[in-house]
Parts: C-alpha cells; structure tokens; sequence
C-alpha cells in the first residue's frame, strides 16, 4: 500500500518528467545519493541533462530527471526496484512519469553486465504511455556503458534506439556522481 501512495504522489507532485537517460539497472543503497549530469541530444535537440536520486531502502531508490532542451524542458521522476543482484549481472524495473509535451507515463526493464567491477555494459526495453490529443506509446531499446573512475564518479555514455515511429533518437554522456 506505502509503494502505491508513494507512487502516486511522486507521479502528481512533479508534472514535467521521464526516466529515459542513464538505464542502468543499478539501485542505491539506503540513504545513499547520486547527481548526474551530461550534454543530451534529445528528439532532435541539445541540452543538459540533469538528475538526482536517493536510495530508499535495499534495492530501491528514487530519482528526479530534468532536461534543458531547446523546444521544451522535461523533468521526470521515477522508482527502480531491483529484481535480481548477481555478480555478473544486475536486473531492474523503473516505474515512472513525465512531462514533455505531454503528460506521460514511463516503464523500463534494464539489465546491467558486470564486466569489470567497475565497468558495466547495459540495455533493456523502455516504453513510454503519453496522454496528448491521442494516446501513443513511442519505445526504445537503450544501450550504454557505465565506466567508475573511482569510487564516487562514473562515466556514463548511452544511446537509446527508437523503435517505432513516435520514438525519437537520445544520445547522451556524462558523470555520476555518488555521495
């Protein structure tokens, strides 16, 4: 019932969000924060792109997505819970909503390959349920690496592949900043 009502003021409370960048499927500890920042190309704009999350409880964190674009600002918030944590490989579901034109909500599966343990390879499914004049549902297949520089910063690139006609190509990098 907490994760409902959670969900629900958290999607009514930030009007203008997604969780389209940095699909890794890794969660933050209890209590733990992170930043991220990173130039975007984003449905044929560039911006910034800009995030903050916080772990709030074992495998679960939430976080704020907001991106400065040429046409329209997006922010975005969203709940990733962690469904599997294993050496090699981490498995995640990131709930959602946002604003970009319109009023939408947001679900990605994300899968992360522990090369090194600081190096992680990730891809997963991204879908987007948007409520304008008509509904529509663009969707996206991200690809990205994630590389730890040290113990509080990591480098983030990422690409998300449309694939159907209201997707539209993101390509971003940038630092993760964890505290």
């Amino acid at each position: 019932m907490h994760r409902i009502i959670l969900t629900t003021v958290v999607c009514f409370t930030v009007i203008l969000a997604n969780a389209q960048v940095f699909n890794t499927a890794e969660t933050l500890k209890p209590l733990k924060f992170n930043l991220g920042v990173a130039p975007v190309y984003f449905n044929n704009n560039f911006g910034l792109y800009l995030m903050g999350g916080v772990g709030i409880k074992s495998d679960i964190d939430f976080s704020l997505k907001y991106a400065v674009l040429e046409t329209e600002d997006y922010f975005g918030a969203d709940l990733e819970w962690k469904l599997l944590n294993r050496k090699s490989v981490d498995l995640s579901l990131t709930t959602g909503c946002h604003n970009y034109f319109d009023f939408g909500l947001d679900v990605s599966g994300n899968v992360s390959f522990n090369i090194k343990s600081d190096i992680a390879m990730y891809t997963g499914l991204d879908i987007d349920i948007n409520f304008g004049d008509d509904l529509y549902a663009p969707f996206w297949i991200p690809v990205g690496v994630q590389i730890g520089l040290n113990r509080t910063i990591a480098f983030i690139f990422e690409a998300e592949i449309p694939l159907n006609p209201s997707a539209y190509p993101i390509i971003d990098g940038g630092f993760s900043f964890r505290f």
